[in-house]
């Protein structure tokens, strides 16, 4: 067989020799010397196999010319290499800062994924030659909202909340608590927004509460609307907020006062390494483990007590024992009929409320 190698590879190869000389290539010199010409087929059809190649190779961009001869009287083939081989790109300063920006804000756009990787090494090549390092090295990753929720009216109340949280707008909405009866009015300077537990919340200054509070979006009834004219910044957030340390804690880690060590009893039958955030081993009494855990809003720790039933037991606070036993006195009266007290009255005199929802 005449073609003993595949085509891609003799147009490599017959690149590769010609960019690699630094004086005209003659056919003679190709012919029995570059892999893919140097088959025993007649020198003939090595030629017209070395024409339709030329051919093929201009159609490609790459072009090879003939040169009748040099200053040392020499004709051949040459390929110019700056019109082969991709100009070196620079960037100003500005570029530079735009590339780190696509780099932060686009990656975490594409969701991951194969997409997320390709953006990635695209930025590395087009990056490879800059100069200093990345002018956003200092500062915390980019997060890039991506809202989905199946209910039109969070998802408007989200985009609008996101306008506000970047303009630093205050807002004005209805909102009703999780224990309350009716919606009432909040002006709110919005700090931030989070997802936990597939639930989206605002953190942000209640000007009703005059405290930092957090509200679940989808409590919100109706239509976010902005306070004071669009555009202006109606507040400035404090250095000291971060948003992870009001959304995707539990409600007995919110709160602005001082915290107040609870003691558990376990039964010895329940695991108790994760039984419950932050808390520790302090010994055992009458065979069962001990914890301790420290808690903003122990009021809120009523429901998942009473959800382990026995299993956990309060020690102490005595206030907690009490608030327990009152709950379940509650919901026993209120299944077998009778009127009980709200279980807000009982939480919200065990610690302040950051948690609106």
């Amino acid at each position: 067989m005449v073609d003993r190698i595949p085509k891609r590879e003799r147009l490599m190869n017959l690149v590769s020799a010609l960019l690699a000389s630094d004086e005209p290539v003659a056919f003679r010199e190709i012919a029995g010397r570059v892999i893919g010409y140097d088959d025993p087929a007649g020198s003939e059809a090595l030629e017209k196999r070395f024409d339709r190649d030329k051919a093929d190779l201009r159609r490609l961009g790459i072009p090879i010319k003939y040169v009748q001869s040099d200053d040392l009287g020499k004709s051949g083939y040459v390929v110019d290499q700056s019109e082969v081989f991709q100009q070196r790109v620079t960037f100003t300063p500005q570029e530079h800062l735009l590339l780190a920006i696509a780099g932060r804000v686009g990656a975490s756009a594409t969701g991951g994924g194969a997409l997320e990787e390709a953006l990635k090494s695209a930025l590395r090549k087009l990056a490879v030659d800059l100069d200093g390092v990345d002018p956003l090295e200092d500062l915390a990753p980019v997060t890039v909202l991506r809202a989905r929720t199946g209910d039109p009216r969070t998802l408007d109340n989200l985009s609008a909340l996101s306008q506000a949280v970047i303009a630093n707008q205050s807002v004005r909405f209805s909102y009703r608590s999780l224990h309350a009866e009716t919606a009432e009015s909040r002006e709110v300077d919005p700090y931030g927004l989070g997802s936990s537990h597939g639930a989206w919340y605002l953190a942000g200054w209640c000007h009703l509460r005059e405290a930092v509070r957090v509200f679940r979006i989808s409590r919100v009834e109706g239509l976010i609307q902005l306070v004071g004219p669009d555009g202006r910044r109606a507040f400035e957030v404090p250095h000291d907020f971060h948003i992870e340390d009001h959304i995707g804690k539990e409600a007995w880690e919110l709160g602005s006062g001082e915290a107040v060590t609870v003691r558990l009893s376990v039964d010895p039958a329940v695991a108790t390494e994760g039984l419950l955030p932050g808390a520790r081993a302090v010994g055992s009494e009458a065979g069962r483990p001990l914890l301790d855990v420290d808690v903003r809003r122990p009021g809120a720790l009523v429901p998942w007590l009473l959800a382990r039933g026995g299993d956990v037991a309060v020690v102490q606070p005595e206030s907690l024992r009490e608030a327990v036993r009152a709950e379940a006195d509650r919901l026993l009266a209120r299944y077998r009929g009778e009127p009980g007290a709200p279980v807000a009255t009982v939480a919200g005199s065990l610690g302040e409320r950051e948690m609106e929802a």
